[in-house]
């Protein structure tokens, strides 16, 4: 038999995400971040995090967005005076 993990509080999701707490409350209530509410307590299985974080892997050749509001240096045109 094999001995379950124990499970992740927030603190320790955001800390493995290099998030805000408040990040991760946000993405688990919006069900785009795995977890389990027993009662009131929200907990996170630490091997459903790790596949959380492989499905964000941005493979060779893989498009990179840029953040909103950012503009890559190269797509600017810069007129000189």
């Amino acid at each position: 038999m094999t001995a379950l993990e124990p499970l992740w509080k927030v603190a320790d999701v955001a800390r493995c995400l290099a998030m805000s707490p408040s990040w991760v409350y946000k993405e688990a209530e919006a069900g785009r971040l795995p977890c389990l509410w027993i009662g009131a307590a929200l907990r996170f299985k630490p091997e459903e995090i790790r596949r959380y974080l492989e499905g964000l892997r941005v493979g060779r050749g893989g498009a990179v967005f840029p953040l909103r509001g950012r503009v890559a240096s190269s797509a600017v045109d810069r007129k000189e005076g």
